[in-house]
């Protein structure tokens, strides 16, 4: 028989793998990120965060590490968490412009549009073809009442990606 090769297959057999390779290398940062970022596709978002943590513990100083925890805990649901950890993850690469892009999203989704917007608005100066910064600093300017601004944002979200619907 045959075995099965379904990306959850190879998803657990890369858990599996990542976990083989830990007892070998407990003190590996970037292994716990990587089983942490495994576990969060898997939907395994405790011991993804676990993980994320443990990562973040051996190399505090690696902005990408606190970036993967941030997101983690984004999916989990921790918004304050996740925006505490991407402005960590920003306070050692400010010029980083999807960081600055992953915290406005968390703000948006938090309800804090203002900061949102400002969020976004850094996020286009360091990536200004960034569609989908502009799609959503529109709708958070629409939610802040400043309709005019968003649809100048709107209005160039499609000029950058005709196909995205969201901006239409």
């Amino acid at each position: 028989m045959a075995s099965e090769n379904t990306p959850q297959t190879a998803q657990s057999r890369l858990v599996a793998e990542l976990e083989t390779a830990l007892i070998h290398a407990p003190e590996s940062a970037e292994l716990h990120s990587a089983l942490g970022n495994a576990l969060k596709r898997q939907g395994r978002l405790r011991e993804a965060l676990f993980h994320h943590r443990q990562a973040i513990e051996r190399s505090p100083s690696a902005p990408e590490l606190r970036s993967n925890y941030a997101a983690a805990l984004l999916v989990a649901g921790d918004l304050n968490g996740a925006i505490d950890a991407f402005r960590a993850a920003l306070e050692l690469m400010p010029q980083h412009g999807e960081l600055c892009y992953n915290l406005a999203t968390a703000l948006q989704h938090a309800g804090r549009l203002a900061e949102a917007a400002a969020s976004y608005r850094r996020a286009l100066e360091l990536l200004p073809d960034h569609a989908r910064a502009e799609t959503n600093l529109g709708c958070t300017l629409k939610g802040l009442g400043q309709v005019e601004e968003a649809i100048t944002h709107l209005r160039r979200a499609v000029s950058l990606e005709p196909s995205n619907s969201d901006a239409q």
